[in-house]
């Protein structure tokens, strides 16, 4: 017997015989006894939808769950909605990503799992995001993990979020990378996002460095592995050289070392100064056979020992790595303060301490010229950026109106207090005096309690007794 209800599905009476439970998008599917017992004493109100197949079996693709129920009451038959495969089938996944997610939230993989399916019946990310109604960029983000092994196994395996999971995808060409991800998704899953900025800082400081080191070397410079040690004084620094009849003692610049011999280059991250004019990488110039040349240097009546000499480069190397640390770290605290805490999802009615400390403390006494641009990226304000090395108060202008338009004041307030302090600490661009203040440590605690995770560097200053070899 069959009713016809519209032009491409009929409610067909089938033997149980006949029915064939398709895959859910869910992997646990739970009958627990209230449901099976619901089924027993009012039947099944709505029927399962379904598709014929040649073999004659209708395959239920929406409402797997009351069919098992029937099942396991040894039902005779039930009545099903029986479509076309095509349209069953896309409704089935879209029914059953919404139904679960509604009886209980889907796992990540799960959704992934449903979203491959979509887009395997021709359904777009577009289609799938009004249909589910997703954010369009979570479903583009879940099709990438889901065309990922590495991604979906973390995803499976690991106490890892989506979005976590796709970092895998970002850096799956990159096995070191990958290794150091799944390290950190295993131990410690909330620092993955710094994790993550610091392998992209890494890999783009290495890029920069191999191209300018080799355009120095097609200009004929010695590329250096390392500095010259201090005790070297056959090959100088041009900060430390100059014509030998030079009563000024005028230190050589780049442009002065055509025609000499022996001129050698390091490129290394950027230092404090650098990093100022928002340099990534640095490049330190020096000559060798500099007295044959008619240059002069400093003399110095008592060489460094070699023990002295390794201390010294250690340090440096430390302070190095602390900057291309805290470089990536400001990456990673800004767009949670722009996405999150700015973003009205975090409650800032404890923010007055914060606001008055960014107005008055003595460590946070930048320029309009620094504080603004900040303040507008943070708080999404725009404005005509100024033309590099022109001054324009237009950022502060723009924040300005902002602040007068908008209700939430505190928020705005706070955002302009934020800029304030990041504009001078824990940033490789700040004041390197300033990173280890009261201040900063304050600043990075109250972001903690507001849920930021701080990077281990950001940590090792909000808490300094926790350092490695710090004292109790």
């Amino acid at each position: 017997m069959s009713t016809t209800d519209t032009l491409d599905q009929v409610l067909e009476r089938v033997p149980l015989a006949d029915v064939l439970v398709d895959v859910n998008v869910r992997t646990d599917i739970h009958l627990d006894k209230p449901f099976v017992a619901s089924i027993k004493a009012h039947g099944i109100l709505q029927p399962p939808i379904g598709w014929r197949g040649e073999d004659g079996k209708v395959r239920i693709t929406a409402g797997q769950r009351r069919t098992l129920a029937a099942m396991q009451l040894e039902l005779e038959a039930i009545d099903v909605i029986v479509k076309p495969q095509e349209i069953a089938e896309a409704a089935r996944v879209v029914t059953q990503l919404i139904e679960n997610d509604q009886r209980q939230q889907l796992t990540e993989s799960e959704r992934v799992f449903g979203y491959k399916q979509l887009a395997m019946f021709g359904v777009s990310a577009d289609q799938i995001a009004r249909r589910t109604n997703r954010p369009k960029a979570q479903v583009q983000q879940a099709l990438s993990v889901a065309d990922s092994e590495i991604a979906v196994d973390a995803l499976q395996a690991l106490p890892v979020t989506l979005e976590q999971a796709a970092l895998l995808v970002e850096f799956e060409d990159d096995a070191e990378a990958v290794d150091r991800l799944l390290q950190v998704a295993s131990s410690s899953p909330h620092a993955l996002a710094h994790e993550a900025q610091r392998l992209r800082d890494a890999a783009a400081y290495r890029s920069a460095k191999a191209a300018v080191e080799a355009e120095l070397a097609a200009k004929g410079f010695e590329i250096l592995a390392e500095s010259p040690g201090w005790n070297d004084s056959t090959t100088v620094s041009i900060r430390s050289l100059w014509r030998a009849d030079d009563e000024k003692h005028t230190p050589l610049e780049v442009a002065d070392l055509d025609g000499f011999t022996g001129v050698a280059a390091r490129v290394h991250q950027a230092g404090w100064h650098e990093a100022q004019e928002g340099a990534v990488i640095a490049t330190s110039y020096y000559v060798r056979g500099w007295a044959e040349q008619g240059l002069a240097t400093y003399s110095s009546s008592t060489p460094k020992s070699e023990a002295d000499i390794a201390k010294e480069k250690a340090a440096k190397k430390a302070e190095r790595q602390m900057s291309a640390d805290l470089r990536s770290a400001t990456t990673v605290r800004r767009e949670w303060i722009r996405a999150t805490l700015l973003a009205r999802k975090v409650d800032v009615a404890s923010a007055a301490p914060l606001i008055a400390a960014a107005l008055v403390g003595a460590d946070t006494a930048a320029s309009d010229a620094r504080i603004y641009p900040i303040a507008a990226e943070l708080l999404g304000v725009e404005y005509d950026v100024p033309a590099k090395g022109s001054y324009d108060n237009k950022a502060r202008t723009a924040v300005i109106a902002a602040l007068q338009a908008d209700a939430d004041a505190l928020r705005l307030a706070l955002g302009v207090a934020i800029a304030r302090t990041e504009s001078v600490i824990g940033d490789p661009a700040g004041w390197p005096s300033a990173r280890d203040s009261k201040t900063t440590s304050a600043y990075y605690l109250q972001l903690e309690q507001w849920g930021y995770t701080l990077s281990e560097v950001e940590a090792s200053i909000a808490h300094p007794k926790k350092r490695r070899g710090a004292k109790a």
